[in-house]
């Protein structure tokens, strides 16, 4: 049976020229047939059209070209062509009127690990990682984050900045038809895995001072490139393993320190001894707010991290 054109919705599968009626693509103008192409143009399996080639082949079979036609592809395609946004019930900027679940996508993930994306995670960091749990329990997370991975891992900079900023218009747009405030949490699962692809996060949040967002990092070279951002409340995530480099990102940076102890008591005593200072107890953590409620997910009702109130400490016992 024929498959409507995903462009312009015709039927017209059928080449005037070849008569070819089975291929990947409709013989309409808007599509044209595999003996139709252009000089400047190739047949590509993956697209299913004709579509212009740079000199490494097709865009969307090269990332580092792959924003020579997004643009130009059907909706589906452009879908994969797009980074995917993920909905998180601790973080999120919407909940559902039951206050049982996330209304709205605003975090952005990439998978776990120094084989993918943590370069910098600590032992203590891979033992207890949460995210990394969600990526084995749950195949549909895990396809997310890879969808992402294969997007960047490879990609320049002006191609990371298109995608990241792409994924960033829709959200504002969601915010907006849903009257939800534009609060966006940078990595739920992963981290900055090279400077390329923190210049590209350190441009798209310069170029949206409408949304506020926050992140947590374990890598420092990320932390001092991104410090000083009006709407970027940035924490280096520290452990007993990288406590130093807490240290000194906080006393000669001025970059706040998300600690991970055993308990709070032992957490609330480090902090003291490092900084001089107290640091906030991580309010779901603690357990004295929930995940989520209709008062809003437990990041968003505290708002500490979200816009850089103070330190934090999180106990990886919960007690």
């Amino acid at each position: 049976m024929p498959i409507m054109c995903e462009e312009c919705k015709c039927s017209n599968w059928s080449c005037n020229e070849c008569g070819e009626s089975n291929h990947n693509d409709c013989g309409c103008p808007c599509c044209g047939c595999k003996c139709q192409t252009k000089e400047d143009e190739k047949w590509c399996d993956d697209c299913g059209k004709n579509v212009p080639y740079t000199s490494e082949g097709c865009a969307c079979q090269d990332s580092t070209a792959l924003a020579v036609h997004i643009d130009n592809q059907p909706t589906e395609r452009r879908k994969m062509l797009s980074l995917k946004r993920s909905n998180d019930r601790k973080v999120t900027n919407l909940v559902t009127p039951n206050g049982k679940q996330s209304a709205l996508a605003n975090t952005f993930g990439l998978p776990a690990g120094k084989l993918f994306s943590c370069p910098d995670a600590t032992s203590i960091c891979e033992k207890v990682c949460y995210a990394g749990r969600l990526e084995k329990a749950y195949k549909p997370v895990l396809a997310t984050l890879m969808h992402n991975w294969g997007l960047l891992k490879d990609a320049d900079i002006d191609t990371m900045v298109e995608l990241l900023d792409d994924m960033l218009v829709d959200f504002i747009n969601d915010c907006e038809r849903r009257n939800a405030p534009k609060l966006f949490r940078i990595h739920w699962d992963g981290d900055f895995f090279n400077d390329t692809y923190t210049n590209a996060w350190k441009t798209v949040i310069l170029n949206h001072p409408e949304i506020q967002f926050w992140v947590y990092t374990r890598v420092a070279s990320a932390a001092r490139m991104l410090k000083g951002i009006d709407n970027l409340s940035l924490y280096f995530s520290a452990d007993s393993e990288n406590v130093k480099t807490a240290v000194d990102l906080k006393l000669n940076d001025g970059i706040r320190m998300a600690y991970l102890a055993k308990t709070f008591a032992i957490g609330k005593e480090d902090i003291k001894e490092m900084i001089g200072r107290p640091a906030a107890k991580c309010p779901e953590n603690n357990k004295q707010i929930p995940l989520i409620s209709t008062n809003g997910s437990a990041c968003v009702s505290c708002s500490l991290c979200v816009y850089s109130k103070s330190d934090i400490i999180f106990s990886s016992s919960k007690k």
